[in-house]
């Protein structure tokens, strides 16, 4: 755990083992509002791993003394700088070898020739930058320039599978923002066709990544801080990481799934609210249960806002499929003025699109809002050098104050809150944001809706799945069958980037049609376990229902909080769950298939 990328690449030739996975990741983010969940985050994933010990290096005194409670002491093991002192106190040494003299502006790459060569590592600006290093196998990781911290995740990850490491030019943020909103809007816009449209975007984003080595590579994962490359590049299956927010804790979810007879398809959740003509649920959850999986399928009216939302949280499923629309929901633009701690009087405009929840106890509604950050103080947000300089403590002022209670100075309507994609439930509109994906089961999620790659792939990584299937522009409803159809059926059990790319060739042919994206390790898979998985899921649910049920009893009795509400609304559900679950049945509940 590092947030000093020279440190970072130092220590990891000197901790690198050939065939192993040396798990790097930075430190939770203290200064965010949910600091605790930042730390839990990594101390379960850390728990994945089945490591021997955390080397902590290069963080604050704080971040070593969030830790205390989640990690043993005796598990600890902090090194200050490179020092023989330092180095001996945790059971490390230099490697013996020479020495290779890295451009600190790109570690990767240098950092991939030290690690393959046994060498220590050294940084001189003077260096020239080495950008490509090729595979020993069949691999390529591309990774954008920009964060050093996640070129040394790169590094490491491809030591560890035998792939090469290429950097490419990072894209400031509006062209990220403005490229992804271009597929949004690809069949909607008037002006030309979808497939001059498409193509016009995988020739725009093949301009931009530069030229690739691709030679002996048979497959690519791209580190991205938000464009989709792959579709760029569709002669090879490709995946893509996210850099932020969790870049290692992606791969560590990933790889621990991989390993061995780890992370077998128990349980599989299904979401079908009508909205689609959606056969390949049916066709889709029988095929699963041909292998030895339990279906629990919420079609129709069980496909409500609040029990979806539930079940993405407090279920352990393994997969979870989504059928339904997707997209960008009306909202209002609103124009907040207010003082920050220091007095100085800030203005912030957001986008603020809402998920109005059917009345429950005491006739009350459930309210959860999605911001999006237009401007603070008239600095546009996607200026992201101007806006560092300009907004200061100002969102930690401002969300001091709950949604209920704020006023804006002026509030108008907007037909399109960007990024809200919201998925169309049986009751209304669901703006997902789990942080929990599969109750701590780090699942996959293929969400078979229409543009559901652009915010959600993100949302779903940074709560805890371990992939992400979505699509970028909107698909027809045959298209979106065959592709479920070739990657949980016919291509069944190959890794999931190949088995996507697979069935979307034989869907598009020679076509530029591409629509879905994979984020997540390329070479995890679905995998059968024809062992019952009932007690397993019966006790995982038992669990939860006990976890969740402890902490309603810590509310104080009779509790009118939103707070008690909501955990008794999570001990009902669960509990419902578990008295409806049917162990002689391969789905359930029994008609939903």
């Amino acid at each position: 755990m590092c947030d000093c990328p020279q440190l970072a690449a130092q220590l990891s030739v000197a901790l690198s083992e050939r065939g192993k996975y040396l798990a790097v990741m930075d430190a939770p983010r203290l200064s965010r509002g949910d600091a605790k969940g930042e730390v839990i985050r990594r101390t379960n994933a850390l728990a994945q791993t089945g490591s021997k010990k955390l080397i902590v290096a290069g963080v604050s005194d704080a971040v070593r003394a969030s830790l205390k409670g989640h990690v043993p002491d005796s598990f600890i093991r902090s090194v200050a700088d490179l020092s023989d002192d330092e180095l001996r106190a945790v059971g490390l040494r230099l490697k013996k070898g020479g020495v290779i003299t890295a451009n600190p502006n790109n570690l990767g790459p240098s950092l991939l020739l030290a690690l393959r060569e046994k060498k220590q590592l050294a940084f001189s600006e003077e260096e020239p930058e080495l950008r490509h290093v090729p595979p020993v196998s069949t691999h390529l990781v591309v990774c954008e320039d920009k964060n050093q911290l996640s070129q040394v995740i790169a590094a490491n990850y491809a030591f560890a599978i035998g792939a090469g490491l290429q950097l490419i030019p990072t894209p400031d943020e509006g062209f990220v923002v403005d490229t992804n909103d271009r597929f949004y809007s690809a069949k909607s816009d008037e002006h030309g066709s979808t497939t001059s449209k498409l193509e016009d975007l995988a020739s725009l984003l093949r301009e931009s990544m530069g030229d690739i080595e691709l030679d002996g590579v048979q497959s690519v994962t791209f580190i991205t801080s938000g464009l989709p490359w792959g579709f760029g590049l569709q002669e090879l299956p490709t995946t893509h990481l996210f850099i932020y927010p969790d870049l290692g804790l992606s791969i560590i979810h990933g790889v621990a799934a991989s390993l061995g007879d780890a992370k077998p398809l128990r349980l599989v959740a299904m979401v079908d609210p009508g909205q689609v003509q959606s056969s390949e649920v049916v066709k889709a959850g029988r095929s699963l249960v041909d292998r030895g999986a339990l279906i629990m399928a919420f079609r129709q009216h069980r496909a409500s806002v609040r029990t979806v939302s539930m079940l993405m949280e407090l279920l352990p499923y393994d997969l979870l499929f989504i059928a339904t629309h997707c997209g960008d929901v009306k909202g209002y633009r609103e124009t907040h003025v207010f003082k920050d701690a220091s007095g100085t009087e800030r203005t912030l405009v957001l986008d603020t699109a809402l998920q109005v929840t059917a009345a429950g106890r005491d006739d009350k509604v459930e309210v959860k809002a999605y911001e999006k950050f237009v401007s603070i103080d008239g600095v546009p947000w996607e200026d992201k050098e101007q806006r560092m300089r300009a907004v200061g403590s100002a969102l930690l002022d401002f969300y001091k104050e709950p949604l209920g209670r704020r006023q804006p100075a002026s509030r108008e309507e907007n037909v399109r809150v960007v990024g809200s994609a919201a998925l169309a439930m049986h009751d209304g509109n669901l703006l997902a944001t789990p942080m929990n994906t599969g109750a701590n089961s780090f699942p996959l999620i293929f969400n078979n809706a229409c543009v559901s790659w652009h915010e959600l792939a993100g949302r779903f990584m940074f709560g805890g799945a371990r992939g992400y299937i979505g699509t970028l522009i909107e698909v027809a409803d045959s298209e979106a069958q065959e592709v479920a159809m070739g990657v949980l059926d016919e291509y069944f059990g190959r890794p999931l980037a190949h088995a996507l790319w697979s069935a979307q060739n034989k869907v598009s042919g020679s076509g530029i049609r591409r629509p879905y994206v994979m984020v997540g390790v390329h070479f995890q898979r679905l995998r059968s376990e024809f062992k019952p998985p009932h007690d397993h899921i019966m006790a995982r649910m038992r669990d939860g229902y006990e976890y969740w049920r402890g902490q309603l009893a810590k509310l104080p009795n009779g509790s009118k909080s939103d707070r008690y509400y909501d955990m008794e609304r999570r001990v009902a559900f669960l509990r419902d769950c578990i008295n409806d679950f049917s162990p002689r049945k391969g789905y359930y509940p029994t008609d939903v298939l």
